[in-house]
């Protein structure tokens, strides 16, 4: 993955239309302001919600495993040979090019799942602005990602799908169709499956494994797939495939690094949850294990590891005699009809778990049902329990941009307006260079909130700055504020507020860089008459 570094504060807004991006900037100065700014998670999400539709249009497409199971054959030929593709970094390895082509080929084909208000030139661009601005922090240092879709973004899976499903269509297919005949292409097509970068090939027709390996290897000069073949058993997803004879048989696979470390039944959890433990990991045996006699030994190996966690044996049976009676047939489509939730319009309350105060959450459901409010007709009201924090949430938090020691910050308050993202605004970093080339260096880690300071203002027109005193900065620059604004029809008392009044529309930047360690005015002014001595500002 190709990493470009890039400083910590040198990052510029530009617009596109309603969107903000950062791009990169060669240094941070009074002309080209610092601000960082990333609005980009929710275009991401909806990119990843418009784009939802297309992967089910791919041929090989996988959802989950009941819909593995619900695609793989019954029966296979006399010989038949497993085969398992797996691509190599997938993720970083689809260049912005290619997955560009593969998102407009699919939305191209099925014009009919395209909004019909956010259409096709939206959702390139998005893509185009999302792509573009892919950074990373570490150790204090801000990277950009060259090439390739980030791990985590919420696009990511459907990027990655469309992308091998156009290289699938456009290459792949054709190429077997020209080296094999009808009848072969068409069972390689219906056979092969694949969920995001793991593929499954049941190969009946004693093709090499070599030249199958081969082909895929040509289908991106950037993608490299591995392969793993077997004329017995072989895992995909979670499922353990085997041939017996000419039988399609599945088990479920463990890595050998599970510690099957199940929710313990004496933990803060709601009674319907660990209720149901013991029979969803029941019915995930009873859906993907074939045999019956395999499924008998999966079930005591679960009633073990239950126990262990302090399951009462009765709720264990009740719930393995319940899996049991449930045809296999049932479980494995349950997935395969829209779900209830998709069709019902759902009003949710999100409480947080006590056991204590659970019932209250339920009341207010109650209470609101029986009300009969016109707001609420038509739509089921649901009751959910978000998990309190535990210890290792409390003790451990989070950190994706780390707070310099020293520095200016925004404190991000809503009604702050020094961190109000218009022209006003707090210039962010350890430092700033001056239009006479001198720099200043903050002495702390400053935010809108602190006091006792000495800042410098400047001019976002002309670059000329101007070094004051304050015992409050949100107070003082609401006063800078007050008194440079072009509708405040008297003479402002500071040449500073005259400037910006005239020069810039009453619009200014300020960096706030020293903090004093007394509460005294008088130590105050000493430090700024310091620094005006040593910045020479030309506002004064």
């Amino acid at each position: 993955m190709g990493m470009l570094k890039i400083h910590y504060f040198s990052v510029n807004l530009k617009p596109i239309g309603v969107l903000y991006y950062p791009v990169q900037s060669d240094s941070l100065d009074a002309t080209n302001p610092c601000f960082w700014q990333f609005p980009l998670k929710r275009l991401a999400a909806l990119v990843h919600k418009l784009l939802e539709p297309f992967p089910k249009k791919v041929s090989s497409f996988v959802q989950d495993t009941w819909d593995l199971l619900r695609k793989l054959p019954k029966t296979v030929q006399p010989g038949s040979e497993l085969i398992s593709l797996d691509v190599k970094d997938l993720y970083t390895n689809i260049d912005n090019d290619l997955g560009f082509k593969a998102v407009e080929y699919y939305m191209d084909k099925h014009p009919e799942l395209t909004h019909n208000r956010l259409g096709k030139n939206f959702i390139l661009r998005s893509l185009q602005t999302l792509q573009e601005n892919i950074l990373y922090e570490f150790n204090g240092e801000i990277y950009s990602q060259e090439n390739g879709c980030a791990m985590g973004k919420d696009y990511g899976p459907t990027w990655a799908t469309l992308a091998v499903g156009y290289l699938e269509e456009t290459k792949l297919y054709p190429q077997i169709r020209r080296q094999y005949p009808t009848e072969i292409a068409d069972k390689f097509e219906k056979d092969y499956q694949r969920f995001q970068d793991d593929t499954l090939l049941i190969n009946e027709h004693g093709v090499s494994k070599d030249l199958i390996l081969e082909l895929f290897n040509n289908l991106h000069p950037q993608l490299e797939f591995t392969s793993e073949n077997s004329e017995t058993e072989l895992p995909f997803l979670d499922v353990l495939i085997t041939i017996q004879d000419t039988t399609i048989e599945t088990q479920i696979y463990h890595k050998k690094t599970d510690s099957f470390n199940y929710l313990h039944f004496g933990s803060n959890h709601p009674w319907h949850t660990k209720r149901n433990i013991p029979y969803s990991l029941a019915r995930r045996i009873r859906g993907i294990v074939s045999n019956k006699g395999h499924r008998i030994q999966s079930y005591l190996e679960l009633r073990k590891r239950l126990i262990t966690k302090k399951y009462p044996r009765p709720l264990i049976d009740d719930a393995l005699k319940k899996a049991e009676s449930t045809p296999r047939l049932t479980i494995i489509n349950s997935g395969a009809s829209k779900n209830a939730k998709e069709q019902t319009n759902i009003t949710t309350l999100v409480t947080t778990h006590h056991p204590v105060l659970d019932k209250i959450g339920a009341e207010i459901i109650t209470i609101s049902a029986r009300a009969g409010l016109d707001c609420l007709k038509g739509t089921k009201l649901v009751h959910a329990k978000r998990q309190p924090p535990n210890l290792k949430r409390l003790l451990t938090r989070t950190n994706i941009f780390t707070k310099p020691k020293k520095g200016v910050i925004m404190c991000n308050k809503p009604r702050c307006g020094l961190c109000i993202h218009g022209h006003n605004n707090l210039l962010e970093g350890e430092s700033i260079k001056l239009k006479n080339g001198k720099v200043i260096t903050a002495n702390k880690l400053i935010n809108c909130d602190s006091t006792n300071l000495v800042y410098c203002i400047i001019c976002p027109k002309c670059s000329e700055f101007y070094v004051g005193e304050c015992k409050t900065l949100r107070a003082r620059m609401n006063l800078h504020r007050n008194h440079s604004n072009p509708g405040n029809i008297t003479t402002p008392p500071l040449k500073v507020n005259q400037h910006l009044k005239t020069c810039a529309d009453g619009h200014f930047l300020v960096f706030p860089f020293h903090v004093v360690h007394t509460i005294h005015q008088i130590t105050r002014e000493a430090y700024e008459k310091h620094f005006q001595k040593v910045l020479q500002p030309t506002l004064h």
